[in-house]
């Protein structure tokens, strides 16, 4: 990991246009706030032309703005409540069988005599014999259909 020493910034008008200038097309709330902070805060060193932290940036953003308040009226795409859930019963013995199903099924695999896997070495090729007179109903013969003109 890469640390950079940064300096606390002193804010004036300047670096507040800047700031403004960077957060132009990005706005640092919602569900990808921090993807949008990462931009500002990029822009923003580039732009002034030193290491700034971004906790320096949501701190001095969290004075002109209430982020809270922002951020909760900001719209998502999804319904963003958080609710116990729980699988139904059926589901879980359901799952609870097929585990139980595999593990007996695996036991009798393991019990049976061992069988001989064929290597490349003993496999035979055996090739077919092309008929000498080709059939029409063959998928070799491609067949040619007329249009109408």
């Amino acid at each position: 990991m890469v640390t950079t020493s940064t300096v606390p910034i002193h804010w004036n008008s300047e670096t507040e246009v800047c700031l403004f200038y960077a957060m132009r097309g990005q706005k640092p709330v919602g569900i990808n706030k921090h993807f949008h902070m990462m931009c500002i805060h990029r822009k923003f060193c580039e732009s002034i032309g030193q290491s700034v932290s971004s906790e320096q940036l949501w701190e001095h953003l969290g004075t002109m703005y209430n982020l809270k308040a922002l951020d909760e009226s900001e719209a998502t795409p999804f319904k963003n409540t958080r609710s116990e859930f729980r699988l139904p019963p059926e589901i879980l013995n359901c799952k609870k069988a097929q585990s139980k199903s595999t593990v007996d099924e695996n036991v009798e695999e393991d019990e049976g005599p061992p069988v001989k896997v064929p290597t490349k070495s003993n496999r035979k090729r055996s090739r077919q014999s092309a008929p000498s007179t080709p059939n029409p109903s063959s998928p070799a013969v491609p067949t040619v259909k007329r249009r109408r003109q």
